[in-house]
């Protein structure tokens, strides 16, 4: 790993959580920055909330202990990326990764790129990559077509609030290795070995504070292909903003078939998820200097993230008291769903509305008129997330 020995950092009490924004570099797994963590934080209770590729870096949200319950509510949250797509490329897996399916080549113009571009946004209904992590009968697509079966998804919903080219386009002709004969500019190309060479570039995202665009990070372009026969390309730099559960290399996929070209993902950096961005962030090895100093993880209170993805109303400690034994509490005039119920600084419940329970940005429209409340609700229909009488640490 690209972190090395980490030291082990003592045991996390049971009743102890918290939330880590975590840099994650490309080359490794999310799985694996979860694997770091659990020996740092000093217990195997960690999780994320959304994967990241092993080529992709940026944000990565990870609870450790009690605040593993919270991922549910945070894996839900919009997310901003900076990428990088090549027109003229179609690969088996929409990234730069796969083998090379059918080099059509790019001569569009850069006005019909960003129509092409723009022509992603709004409320769409996008087919995941069959190369995704999404599940077929139990098993990941991914594992399904890397033993060559065909995988069929079905398209879901989701929302692009923006896709949008950053600087210039950038024109060469690129060349690849080809099984096959080649007719003008497209070649068929079943089998390709890429030779990959990891060179940094510099992509233009979207500063908060301002409304043109900036270098934000160097991300990775990765790989070199072995040359035969010259196909034209266009690299572009696209920053977008997304609903959870897009797939960037889909909308590189949709956007170069749109142009009659192709496209293919060749970069990826997730820049926020939710109310935490990039700079907000910190690499497995900050963590490690931190464990190594005899210092606890900085991680984020409970109280305080749940706080930042939906509303959050202060209760009585006798309130909490009693939600933490079952019984009912009055519920708050108007109130929204998911809530989180905290009291003194310290998280004690997240609410679900009782009719509609799960869903957020609804009503608590009704009352139980029964003695038979599932165990953990009240009037307000709070689901109590946390064991009764435990202490919630946070930061």
């Amino acid at each position: 790993m690209p972190w090395g020995d980490l030291p082990r950092g003592p045991r996390l009490a049971d009743t102890a959580g918290g939330i880590l924004i975590i840099d994650k570099p490309a080359g490794v797994t999310s799985h694996d920055i979860v694997g770091a963590v659990r020996r740092l934080a000093g217990t195997r209770k960690v999780g994320h909330a959304g994967t990241l590729d092993p080529m992709a870096t940026g944000v990565l949200v990870v609870g450790i202990g009690q605040a593993t319950k919270l991922l549910t509510y945070l894996v839900g949250e919009d997310k901003e990326y900076a990428s990088r797509f090549r027109f003229g490329i179609d690969t088996t897996t929409e990234d730069a990764t796969g083998e090379v399916t059918l080099a059509r080549g790019c001569k569009d113009t850069d006005a019909e790129i960003d129509e092409a571009l723009r022509g992603q946004t709004g409320d769409i209904m996008q087919v995941p990559s069959s190369f995704s992590a999404k599940k077929v009968d139990g098993r990941r697509a991914y594992d399904m077509a890397r033993a060559g079966e065909v995988v069929e998804l079905e398209a879901v919903p989701i929302h692009v609030s923006r896709c949008e080219r950053v600087g210039n386009v950038e024109r060469s002709v690129c060349e690849i290795a080809v099984e096959g004969d080649v007719a003008g500019d497209v070649a068929s190309v079943p089998a390709t070995t890429f030779l990959e060479e990891y060179t940094e570039m510099d992509v233009l995202v979207e500063d908060a504070t301002r409304n043109d665009c900036v270098v934000n990070s160097a991300i990775e372009d990765c790989y070199q292909d072995v040359p035969v026969s010259g196909v034209p390309v266009a690299d572009v730099s696209v920053a977008i903003a997304c609903s959870s559960g897009t797939y960037v290399r889909a909308i590189a996929r949709d956007a170069g078939e749109s142009l009659g070209t192709g496209a293919h993902m060749t970069a990826l950096r997730r820049t926020r998820v939710g109310a935490w961005r990039a700079e907000d962030a910190h690499t497995v090895e900050e963590y490690a200097e931190k464990v190594r100093a005899g210092e606890s993880l900085p991680a984020i209170g409970m109280a305080e993230a749940a706080s930042l993805v939906m509303p959050s109303h202060e209760i009585t400690p006798e309130e909490s008291a009693n939600i933490r034994m079952g019984r009912f509490i009055e519920a708050p005039r108007g109130a929204f769903y998911p809530m989180a119920l905290t009291c003194e600084g310290e998280l004690v419940a997240v609410a679900v509305g009782r009719a509609n329970k799960g869903s957020a940005g609804k009503k608590n429209s009704t009352q139980p008129t029964d003695n038979n409340a599932e165990k953990n609700t009240n009037l307000l229909g709070a689901k109590v997330v946390f064991s009764p009488h435990q202490e919630i640490c946070t930061s």
